[in-house]
């Protein structure tokens, strides 16, 4: 006989209205085959099958299971819940006899000495200047090296904007996960009453920090603007620096050995202290200062941006821009306000030589 193994999402064997008999019905016809026996089924549940269905299901969900498959008789082998709310979880846990709960451990980075060595080459490579930065960040990391400690890396980026903060947090993403994949969030929104409900978690079916922290592709965190929060929500951040856990009306998530990088426009650590208080800023691990960009700086950094965009020009505009005249250009500029700037600056330069060469202009 011919045994097979298909994967079942579990939205198609639960009803969500009091059809209970017509779903068994439609699972027996649709998964239990006459002709091919002996079919066995992974059935499986993702992170936005709990926003469909009721907050009273979550404790009654395994014995539903149960029930459905025995009524339609399909051969399950195993069921597999991602990012199960927390009363889910405990559900399952208290039916020990019917189900033996196993967790899929999220798969991090295991820093060595070779890792390191290449986050401080792409570090170099990619960011002009911040050489007290670019230090501290590998002597951070370091502590993963000789340490099994799980706790997480709290860095607070302060200085000035535009020095490349947000820059260095996608080079430790990139170099540790796939390329563009960090987590951002804007800190800046978390401000109303409505932050409130993303924060804390309001009912399943909602957007949430925590959904949002359980569906990332990256352990580094970039909370930007952090120095614009509400006051009133720092303490929904302690156990998250302290331990690595953060915790809402539904989730608990894990962030074991994340790098959580929280951005601010404060000028000295002076001024990060008395604006945030001691409870929250004694739960940074280090406080990472940016300087200023100089002059040269800057058109280092005009070089890199001006050579990654003219990798994205179309072959037939190629030819027509001049990267010295433009470079020139920039060199005549006698004030920057900041790295984010150039983006539009050359932009602007490359538009206007591909217009004077097509007789736009």
């Amino acid at each position: 006989c011919k045994t097979e193994q298909t994967k079942i999402n579990l939205d198609e064997i639960i009803p969500l209205d009091s059809k209970y008999k017509e779903k068994i019905d439609d699972v027996k016809n649709k998964y239990v085959s006459s002709t091919v026996v002996n079919n066995t089924y992974t059935i499986i549940a993702n992170t936005g099958f709990f926003t469909g269905i009721k907050d009273f299901v979550y404790a009654q969900l395994p014995l539903l299971l149960l029930f459905i498959i025995s009524e339609s008789q399909i051969s399950v082998k195993k069921i597999i819940i991602n990012n199960p709310p927390d009363r889910v979880y405990q559900a399952f846990v208290d039916h020990p006899n019917q189900f033996l709960i196993q967790n899929i451990l999220r798969k991090s980075y295991e820093l060595d000495k070779n890792l390191i060595m290449k986050i401080k080459k792409d570090l170099n490579d990619r960011i002009v200047g911040q050489k007290s930065v670019k230090k501290r960040i590998l002597v951070n990391l370091v502590k993963y090296l000789y340490s099994n400690d799980t706790s997480p890396l709290v860095l607070a980026f302060i200085g000035p904007q535009g020095v490349g903060k947000t820059e260095v947090a996608k080079v430790l993403s990139d170099s540790l996960f796939k390329k563009g994949n960090l987590f951002r969030e804007q800190m800046s929104m978390l401000t109303n009453g409505a932050s409130q409900d993303y924060l804390f978690g309001s009912d399943p079916s909602s957007k949430s920090f925590s959904k949002s922290l359980l569906q990332r592709k990256s352990d580094v965190l970039l909370l930007d603007e952090f120095n614009l929060v509400n006051p009133n929500f720092y303490g929904a951040f302690y156990q998250l620096f302290d331990e690595g856990n953060f915790i809402d009306g539904y989730y608990t998530v894990s962030l074991k050995k994340a790098i959580i990088i929280c951005t601010a426009n404060f000028m000295s650590k002076k001024e990060m202290l008395e604006y945030l208080g001691a409870p929250l800023y004694s739960r940074f691990t280090d406080i990472c200062v940016f300087d200023s960009l100089s002059v040269q700086d800057y058109l280092k950094i005009s070089k890199l941006k001006l050579d990654e965009k003219l990798k994205k020009i179309k072959p037939e505009y190629s030819a027509e821009i001049d990267r010295e005249a433009i470079l020139n250009k920039i060199r005549n500029i006698e004030m920057f306000s900041d790295a984010r700037n150039l983006d539009h600056i050359l932009d602007q330069l490359i538009a206007l030589e591909i217009s004077k060469k097509e007789g736009i202009i």
